[in-house]
C-alpha cells in the first residue's frame, strides 16, 4: 500500500491541472508551459547558464596547473593544455548564446547545456586518460565531475540528463580498456558510478523542480494579488458610489478608513482639511454607552443590526441615524462596515409625540402620565432625599365655567399657572393632573417646609384677583400635602394621600392648606388663611 507521503502526492497530482504538472524529469509536461516559465525567468536562467558556462570552463582550465605539477615537461601536458582551451572555449561561447537580449527556446538552451556537458565529459576523459598510471585519481576525477555536473546543471530537457549516464559508461569503458583492472575491483567503480548518477539525477531534477514550484507559487500569489487588489478597488467603488452613507474603520484602533460620499455629505467632512485617517471612529458617537453597545455586539456576534444611535458631524451637530456594522478584512486587515440611515426628522417626531403626551396643551405644563413620569425618575436617582407633593384644587371652578363660559376658565387656568410657577423654585416640578388640579413635587426636607412652601403658593393666587375680559375674578385654592420617601411608597399612594388632605381642606372651609404626613393617623395641621384669602365662593 502507498504510503502516507504517497498518497499526499498524489492527491495533489490530483488538484493541479494537467498542464502545470511537472515531469520526471523536473520539467512542465506542457511544452507552452515550460516555455513560460522560461520566459518569466529568462534573467535568472541566462545568469545561471552563465555561470555554468564560464564557471565551469573556467574552472576546468584552472586544471592545467595541476597537469603542469605533475606531468611536467611530458609531452603530454600540451594536448591536455589543447582539450581545457576547448572545454573553456565551449563554456564561453554557451555563455554567449543565452547572454544576448531577446527571447530564448528551450530547444536553444539544451542544445547549449548538451554541448558543454558532451566538451566537459570528454574533455574530462581525455585528462583522465593522460593520467593512466593513477587509476585512484581517475575514478575519484570521475565521480567528483560526475556529481558536480548533476549539482549545477540546469535542466532544459531529457537529453541533459542522459548524456551523463552515457558519459558514465564511456569512462567505465575507458577504465576497462586502458587500465584493465580485475572484475571485482570494475563492478566496484560500476557500483560506485551508478550511485552517484542516481543521486545526482535526483539532485538535478529536485533542483530543476523546486525551481519551476517556486515559480508556480510566486506566479499563483501575484495572481492572489491582482485578484483582491481588483476586489478592492471594486469593493471602494461600490462603497463610494452607494447612496447609503457608509463608514469603515480598523477594527485594531478604530481609525476611519473610508467614508463614502454619501458619508462625507452626512458629517461635512468634505468641508474640513483633515485627512480621513485622523479621525478615530469614537469621534462620531455623541453617547459613550452607545458606542460601547455597538463594539459590545461587535465583539459578541460580529453583527450589528439596526441600532437607533446619535452621531454628530465635525461641527458638534447632532444626528440621529440606524446604524447597522458588520465585521470583514479591508486593505489586508480587520475592519468593521458601517451603514448609516439618517433618521433625524423621525427621532425629532417621536421626541415631539413623547413631548405631546406628556405634556398639556392648555398650560404648557407636564400632564398626569408626564408628572408620574418624572416622579418615577426622581424617585430611582442615586442619592435623593425626602420629596413633597402638593396636591391643589381651584375653588368654586365649576361655578367661574357656568357664569363666564369655559373661555374664561381656561385664561383662569394659564394665568394661575404662572402665578405657581412663579413661586416655585427650579427643582420643583409642577403639573396640572387634572381638570383644575394641579400638583407639585418639591425636594423639601420636612413636612414644615412642605406647608409652608404650600401656604405661599395659596397666598400668590389669593392675594390678587384675576382680571380678564374686564372681569374681576378671586380665585383661591385647597391644597393638600403629603410626604413621600423614596424607596419607601409609591408616588400614587402618596397622591392618594394628598388628595385626602386636599379635601380635608375643602370641607374645611377652603381656601386653605391641609397635610398628611404618613400612613398613620396624625393631628391635622391646617394653615389658617391670610386676610387677603378668607374670601370663599360657594361650590366647587
Amino acid at each position: 500500500m502507498p504510503g502516507r507521503g504517497g498518497a499526499a502526492r498524489a492527491a495533489s497530482r490530483r488538484r493541479t491541472p494537467r498542464a502545470l504538472r511537472i515531469g520526471r524529469h523536473g520539467l512542465f509536461a506542457d511544452a507552452a508551459i515550460e516555455q513560460a516559465y522560461l520566459q518569466a525567468k529568462l534573467r535568472s536562467v541566462q545568469a545561471g547558464l552563465r555561470r555554468f558556462g564560464l564557471g565551469g570552463g573556467l574552472l576546468f582550465l584552472l586544471g592545467a596547473f595541476i597537469d603542469w605539477s605533475a606531468l611536467g615537461e611530458s609531452w603530454r601536458f600540451a594536448p591536455l593544455l589543447v582539450v581545457r582551451l576547448l572545454v573553456f572555449g565551449v563554456g564561453a561561447y554557451v555563455a554567449l548564446v543565452v547572454g544576448g537580449a531577446g527571447p530564448r527556446r528551450r530547444s536553444t538552451l539544451r542544445d547549449a547545456v548538451l554541448a558543454f556537458e558532451l566538451a566537459a565529459g570528454l574533455g574530462a576523459a581525455a585528462v583522465t586518460l593522460a593520467y593512466q598510471p593513477d587509476l585512484a585519481y581517475r575514478v575519484v576525477t570521475v565521480l567528483a565531475l560526475t556529481l558536480v555536473l548533476y549539482a549545477y546543471l540546469p535542466v532544459f530537457g531529457a537529453a541533459n540528463l542522459w548524456v551523463l549516464p552515457a558519459l558514465g559508461v564511456l569512462y567505465l569503458a575507458e577504465i576497462g580498456i586502458t587500465l584493465h583492472p580485475t572484475p571485482q575491483f570494475l563492478g566496484f567503480v560500476a557500483v560506485l558510478l551508478a550511485l552517484a548518477h542516481v543521486a545526482g539525477w535526483r539532485i538535478a531534477t529536485g533542483n530543476a523542480r523546486v525551481r519551476r514550484q517556486r515559480w508556480l507559487m510566486q506566479r499563483r500569489l501575484r495572481h492572489e494579488v491582482r485578484v483582491r487588489r481588483g476586489a478592492e478597488q471594486n469593493l471602494r467603488h461600490a462603497l463610494e458610489s452607494c447612496p447609503v452613507p457608509l463608514l469603515v474603520h480598523r477594527a485594531v484602533d478604530g481609525q476611519v478608513v473610508l467614508l463614502n460620499r454619501a458619508a462625507r455629505v452626512l458629517f461635512g467632512t468634505g468641508r474640513q482639511e483633515a485627512p480621513i485617517g485622523e479621525l478615530p471612529v469614537a469621534s462620531f458617537f455623541r453617547r459613550a454607552d452607545e458606542l460601547d453597545a455597538v463594539l459590545a455586539s461587535l465583539r459578541e456576534r460580529g453583527i450589528v443590526r439596526h441600532m437607533d444611535v446619535q452621531l454628530r458631524t465635525v461641527d458638534g451637530a447632532p444626528v440621529d441615524v440606524m446604524l447597522a456594522a458588520r465585521c470583514l478584512r479591508y486593505e489586508g486587515q480587520a475592519a468593521v462596515l458601517s451603514s448609516l440611515v439618517e433618521i433625524t426628522a423621525r427621532k425629532q417626531h417621536e421626541r415631539e409625540l413623547r413631548r405631546l403626551s406628556a405634556t398639556d396643551p392648555l398650560t404648557g405644563l407636564r400632564n398626569r402620565r408626564g408628572f408620574f413620569n418624572k416622579a418615577e425618575a426622581l424617585l430611582r436617582r442615586e442619592g435623593v432625599g425626602p420629596l413633597a407633593l402638593l396636591l391643589m384644587d381651584v375653588d368654586h371652578f365649576k361655578n367661574i365655567n357656568d357664569t363666564h363660559g369655559h373661555a374664561v376658565g381656561d385664561l383662569v387656568l394659564q394665568m394661575l399657572a404662572g402665578r405657581v410657577k412663579a413661586v416655585l423654585r427650579r427643582p420643583d416640578v409642577l403639573a396640572r393632573v387634572g381638570g383644575e388640579e394641579f400638583a407639585v413635587l418639591a425636594p423639601l426636607a420636612d413636612l414644615d417646609d412642605a406647608c409652608a412652601l404650600a401656604e405661599r403658593i395659596r397666598d400668590a393666587v389669593a392675594r390678587h384677583a384675576m382680571r380678564i375680559h374686564g372681569l374681576r375674578l378671586e380665585v383661591t385654592l385647597s391644597i393638600g400635602v403629603s410626604l413621600v420617601q423614596p424607596g419607601r411608597m409609591a408616588i400614587d399612594n402618596a397622591l392618594s394621600r394628598a388628595d385626602a388632605a386636599m379635601y380635608r381642606a375643602k370641607h374645611a372651609g377652603r381656601n386653605r392648606v391641609e397635610h398628611r404626613a404618613d400612613p398613620t393617623p396624625t393631628t391635622p395641621h391646617a394653615r389658617s388663611p391670610s386676610p387677603t384669602g378668607a374670601h370663599q365662593r360657594a361650590g366647587g
